[in-house]
């Protein structure tokens, strides 16, 4: 987990991610992904880029991946929205 937030956090830093080709980067990013889909830095670094690349359809698809596992971690198995969240879950 660690490793994965040094990773995205370097990505975020401008000169970092500007010394890098971006044909470089998405794929790291989808690995990471794929790692821990519960970590959602590196999709926020995924949708910046692929949004810059002109990707239109590929950002939304990713977006939306993510909001449904973190939905997945709130609500209960009927969609149910808890009372209150703890601030562990936020």
């Amino acid at each position: 987990m660690r490793k994965i937030q040094i990773c995205s956090i370097l990505i975020k830093s401008s000169n970092f991610a500007d010394s890098i080709p971006q044909f470089l980067i998405i794929p790291r990013l989808k690995k990471l992904i794929q790692k821990d889909s519960t970590y959602f830095e590196p999709y926020n670094s995924l949708v910046d880029l692929l949004m810059l690349s002109g990707k239109e359809s590929d950002p939304i698809g990713y977006i939306n991946q993510a909001f449904r596992r973190e939905l997945s971690r709130i609500v209960d198995k009927n969609g149910n929205w808890p009372d209150g969240l703890k601030w562990s879950i936020i």
